[in-house]
This record gives structure tokens, sequence and C-alpha cells, in this order.
């Protein structure tokens, strides 16, 4: 049997070191050559596609674009690898703004509808991919722009309100919105019918004190509004229960008759808000009984009205509600 070198089965530190040596200059140069290649690769310049979100600026004054226009528009673009990479890298390409009027000057519209190709904006495009990009095609390759007269008019605003109380609190006064009105642009067919222009939805609660906030208006993409915001107010106060003793007045009673009711004064319960608690007089209440016609009806109890009330008292009760009487002749 042929004899085996002993360096090869255990060979010694030296030749380890050897070893490892070239094996790190291999992959030293093989990493060498792979980036000198990619940094050429990228280099050179590629066609791509990015979609980019766009916006819309300075639409003719006195009209107002009708119809969806594209949110995105997807762009064919030739650049190196690199800017390419760099697209990529992003979540979201940056927004593009399209200037209308500036390609609007000298186009008249007549019917309402234009159809402008989309790379008459290229410029547009341009200024913001950089020199190094060029623009080889869009999707859609179009852009039609619905027009209609813009007019205005002043709408009030709808609080989408919804709203809970502490126990004993609650509104003095209805919810309210500063400015009560907007004023709204936009075309005819939309604001003849246009009734209210309404908040986003607002829930709170349950409240003890006035609450004040701004809420946004909901947008419409047909109409445009001066302001974006209102100053919303709910007036929150604690409210208190009180009583006063009024006497019932009898009203209609025939001629050569009289009315005594049994009792002849009621109790009038009533909610009102603290602050407005001393305010309150019996002489601010009113009740009656209605006598028409008692001469000939004989009921067996006669219902008391309160008619007559503060505006700031609510919840109103009398006790009792139907009272006896006696009708007679004079």
């Amino acid at each position: 049997m042929k004899d085996v070198n002993p360096n090869l089965l255990n060979p010694s530190p030296q030749n380890k070191l050897r070893f490892n040596r070239r094996f790190s200059v291999v992959v030293i140069c093989f990493a060498i050559s792979a980036l000198f290649w990619f940094l050429k690769a990228m280099s050179r310049d590629y066609s791509s596609r990015i979609v980019i979100p766009v916006t819309y600026s300075n639409l003719p004054g006195k009209k107002v674009v009708v119809n969806d226009l594209p949110k995105e528009i997807s762009v064919n673009i030739k650049t190196t690898g690199f800017k390419i990479i760099s697209f990529g890298l992003r979540r979201k390409q940056k927004e593009i703004n399209i200037d209308v009027a500036r390609k609007m000057k000298s186009v008249e519209i007549s019917s309402g509808l234009l159809a402008f190709a989309t790379k008459t904006f290229i410029a547009d495009f341009n200024e913001q991919l950089g020199k190094e990009v060029t623009v080889i095609g869009f999707d859609p390759d179009s852009i039609v722009f619905n027009f209609k007269d813009r007019l205005s008019k002043l709408i009030p605003v709808y609080l989408d309100l919804k709203a809970s109380y502490e126990r004993q609190f609650d509104t003095t006064a209805a919810p309210f919105a500063v400015p009560a009105f907007v004023e709204v642009s936009g075309p005819h067919s939309l604001l003849q019918n246009l009734k209210s222009i309404k908040t986003e939805l607002i829930e709170i609660g349950p409240l003890k004190t006035t609450y004040k906030a701004k809420v946004r208006l909901l947008k419409n993409n047909l109409l445009t509004y001066n302001i974006s915001t209102v100053e919303l107010t709910v007036p929150v106060e604690k409210f208190t229960e009180g009583i006063v003793e009024i006497p019932v007045n009898p009203i209609n009673v025939s001629k050569g008759f009289t009315l005594k009711t049994f009792p002849e004064r009621v109790k009038i319960r009533y909610v009102t808000a603290l602050s407005s608690f001393n305010k309150v007089s019996p002489a601010m209440f009113d009740a009656i009984v209605d006598a028409t016609n008692l001469e000939k009806v004989h009921p067996e109890k006669l219902s008391v009205q309160l008619i007559t009330q503060p505006d700031f008292v609510r919840s109103s009760t009398v006790e009792p509600e139907r009272v006896d009487y006696i009708l007679r002749k004079q």
C-alpha cells in the first residue's frame, strides 16, 4: 500500500495560514470585480415606470371642474439605474403640481370640455424629476377637463354632533358654529339644491362644562369653501328643579256663568339652569282651564293647560293635571 503524506492529513499551522490568505485574496478580488461591474451597470440608462400623485392648481377663476381628474399618472422614464433604484426606495413619490392656467392662456373655453395631452404638462414633471431623467410616455395619455361656470352662495353650516352629558347637566342653548354660514363656490347644478355644509362627525361627552373646538367641514371635490374649519360651541350647565304655585284662570266662560276650580291654585314643577334659578317668578307662568260649552257638556274634571312659561325653563309639569270645578249661573 502506498504511503500517504502526513502533511496532507494534518496540515501544519503554516499551511492553514497560507491557504486562508489565498482564499481571502480571491474573495476580495471577486468582491471588487462585482462592485465595479455593479457601478458600471447602474451607470447605464434603463427604461422604467413610476406612478406619481398629481394635484392641479390655477384653474380658471370663473370656472369649476365637474369631472374627476386623475389623482395619479404613470410615467415612463429613461434614466440611470441609480436613479431608478432611488425612486424604488421611496414609499411614495412626491406629488407633482400641474399648473393648468399656464397651458390655457391661448385656449378659449366655449363648450366647457377640454382635453390636454398629458405631455403638454411635461415641463411640470421635468422640473421635479430632474435633468438626468427623460420622460418618454404617460398613462393616461390625456387629461380631460369638464368646466362649468363657478357661482358663489352663502350656505348654513350643519353640525354633525353626537353629545352626551353628565347627570343633572345639559345644554342651555342649541350648539352653534361660528361662522354659521360658509361661502361656497361651485357649479349652479350643485348650488341650487345645496341646503347645508356638513361638518365632520363630532362625538363628545359626557360633558359637564361648555365645550369648544375647531371642526373641519366635509370636503367636496366639486365645491370650494372660503374657510375649512368652524368654531363649535356646546353651552353646558348644571340644571336644577324648582316649584312655583300659581292660580288657575278660567277662559271662555259663557255669559251669565261663573266658574270656580278646586283647587284654585296649582303647582308648576320645572327644570332650569342653575344660573337662571333666581330669575324664575310665579308671574312668568300662566295656567288655564277652558270652559267652552261647559254649560252643555259636563265633564267630570277640567284639564289644566300651561300656556306661558319663561324661555329658559324646560320640562314643566302641572300638579294636579286635572281639577274639579263648579259652574254657577248668576
